[in-house]
C-alpha cells in the first residue's frame, strides 16, 4: 500500500531475534563470569586439580591452609573438571559446615546455666548468621570447616571436670 512501510519479511525478525538472543546469552555468560566467584574458590579448585594431578601441597606448591578441604573439594574438581559446578558444589560444604556449627553450638548452650533460655538461643543464631555474613562462609573456602572442628573441639571440652587425656588428643587434632 502506498504510503505505509513495507512489512519485512519473517526470517528478518527471525535474524534479529537471533542475534538479540546471542547478545543476551554473551552478557548472561559475562555476568555469570564476572560477579558471584571469588578469587579465593578459583584458587582451591585449582589446588584440588593440583592434587589430583599428583601434586603434593608444601611440597610442590606454597599453600597457606591445612589440606583437608583441599580433599574434600578434590571430589567435586573430579566429579566437575574445569566447571563452574565444582565451585557451587564446593560452597555447599561451607553451608553444611556453618550448620554444623550452628548445631554443635547450640548443643553446648545446654550445657551452661542458662544456655536453655530462649533468649540465650537468639543471641546465639544471632551470632552464628554474622558470623556467616562477615566471613562469607556461602564463598567456596576452607574457613568454614575449621570453625566446624573447632566447634566440635569446644564440644570435647567439659563444662566442668578435667579434660582426660583422650580428649585432650581430640582437641589437639581438631584445634591443631
Amino acid at each position: 500500500r502506498p504510503g505505509q512501510p513495507a512489512a519485512k519479511p519473517l526470517a528478518d525478525h527471525r535474524a534479529l531475534g537471533a542475534e538479540l538472543d546471542q547478545v543476551q546469552e554473551c552478557l548472561v555468560g559475562a555476568n555469570d563470569g564476572a560477579v558471584g566467584v571469588d578469587h579465593d574458590e578459583v584458587e582451591h579448585a585449582h589446588v584440588a586439580y593440583r592434587i589430583l594431578s599428583g601434586e603434593l601441597p608444601y611440597r610442590d606448591f606454597y599453600q597457606n591452609h591445612w589440606p583437608t578441604y583441599w580433599l574434600v573439594v578434590t571430589r567435586f574438581v573430579q566429579s566437575f573438571p574445569f566447571s563452574m559446578q565444582a565451585i557451587l558444589a564446593s560452597r555447599v560444604v561451607g553451608l553444611v559446615a556453618l550448620t554444623g556449627c550452628c548445631l554443635l553450638g547450640l548443643r553446648l548452650l545446654l550445657q551452661i546455666p542458662g544456655g536453655r533460655t530462649r533468649e540465650a538461643w537468639l543471641v546465639y543464631t544471632a551470632a552464628v548468621i554474622i558470623l556467616g555474613v562477615v566471613f562469607e562462609f556461602y564463598v567456596a573456602r576452607p574457613d568454614p570447616l575449621m570453625a566446624l572442628f573447632a566447634t566440635a573441639g569446644l564440644c570435647l571440652i567439659p563444662a566442668c571436670g578435667a579434660v582426660r587425656i583422650p580428649q585432650a588428643l581430640g582437641l589437639g587434632i581438631l584445634f591443631g
